[in-house]
């Protein structure tokens, strides 16, 4: 890996995606962190890719095959997707790349993808932040995976922010709301379908709808992180923790 430019390094160091402490210019993750990382620990549940300890979906089926996430949001990486979603830090991109590729690699390791797409903003918001993360972690994704990496999906129309509802309203608020407008891109293929943060698994469900409705074959899903409940994160505790 080629060394960055020294004066940038020094005026913009990168920190733990975790801790946010100063670490080398190749890492995303401090030591002490990375002997103890948040995780979400095998076996996954395959409708909303969080450890069986913790999850809270019920079990629902959705249209995608399954969906696998590598971290728990918890307080511990808040800063970190905010950082993400406000300000497309690269090193924070890689960063959950990294931890992305890991359960990628263990959860899906012999699936032939055709593509990777990331699930797509609407254009007001994407002219406000002037990237959509989710493509950000798509396109390091796919180099990964030597495929290509295609903005299947469009949004369209605007939708009130999924946190803002309750779980009960979240599918309804986005019906209709992605849209496929290449249908032949989609045709056939296996694709993985990318974004930051999984809640309800409602913004995941919605697109693999769409892209399998334009003829995908299969679609599976992977995102940076996803909610655990605050009763729940115990379950997440990993054994050398002592507790």
């Amino acid at each position: 890996m080629k060394h960055p430019n020294k004066l940038a390094y020094v005026l913009f160091p990168n920190r733990c995606l975790f801790c946010y402490e100063v670490i080398g210019w190749n890492e995303h993750v401090c030591r002490r962190c990375r002997q103890n990382p948040p995780s979400m620990l095998p076996p996954l549940c395959p409708y909303c890719g969080r450890s069986e300890s913790v999850c809270i979906c019920g079990g629902r089926q959705r249209h995608y095959a399954r969906c696998v996430t590598p971290l728990p949001y918890s307080e511990r990486l808040r800063d970190a997707v905010g950082r993400l979603k406000e300000t497309g830090c690269n090193t924070t991109a890689d960063g959950f790349a990294a931890e992305m590729e890991e359960v990628l690699r263990r959860e899906y390791g012999g699936i032939p993808f055709d593509c990777v797409t990331p699930v797509p903003l609407h254009r007001k918001e994407y002219r406000r932040r002037g990237f959509n993360q989710a493509e950000l972690l798509a396109s390091r994704l796919a180099a990964w995976l030597h495929v290509p990496m295609l903005p299947l999906l469009t949004k369209p129309y605007e939708t009130l922010p999924q946190k803002e509802l309750s779980s009960s309203r979240r599918q309804g608020n986005l019906l209709g709301a992605f849209d496929v407008p290449d249908p032949e891109q989609a045709v056939g293929k296996t694709v993985l379908l990318t974004d930051d943060v999984i809640t309800t698994g409602a913004t995941l469900d919605e697109c693999a709808k769409m892209l399998r409705l334009a003829g995908a074959a299969e679609v599976y899903a992977i995102t940076a992180a996803g909610t655990v409940p605050q009763e729940k994160n115990a379950g997440l505790q990993n054994p050398s923790d002592g507790v």
